[in-house]
């Protein structure tokens, strides 16, 4: 597994042979960090927490999901780290999180994967 980086447009890259990396598609990525990772299902949840726009920070999402906090930290650190979820300006106690234009641009994708999985 190799990396773009933080400001690429899709940033999981797959080995294509000899060292070398190709880009997922938004399909891809969305299925290997919602569907083939063990935290997936809690990384899904957070996005539909936030899907409507709304607008929370570590704290109430780790309440609404019965998460720990440091659980909640690292997926929406993770999240943050695929450019899908960004965080609003302010202090970093009280960081509110939201849905990123790519994320809301491809819920299409994100709802057919979650419904594979059995969620709704």
């Amino acid at each position: 597994m190799c990396w773009l980086g933080r400001r690429a447009r899709f940033y999981l890259v797959s080995r294509a042979g000899e060292g070398r990396c190709r880009a997922l598609s938004m399909e891809q990525t969305l299925w290997n960090l919602i569907a083939a990772t063990r935290g997936g299902t809690n990384r899904g949840r957070m996005i539909q927490k936030l899907r409507g726009g709304q607008r929370l920070n570590a704290h109430q999402l780790s309440r609404l999901l019965s998460l720990d906090y440091k659980t909640a930290r690292h997926h929406i650190a993770v999240l943050i780290e695929y450019g899908l979820v960004t965080r609003s300006l302010g202090e970093r106690q009280g960081e509110l999180y939201l849905l990123s234009p790519l994320m809301r641009d491809n819920f299409d994708v994100f709802d057919k994967i979650w419904a594979r999985m059995g969620r709704r």
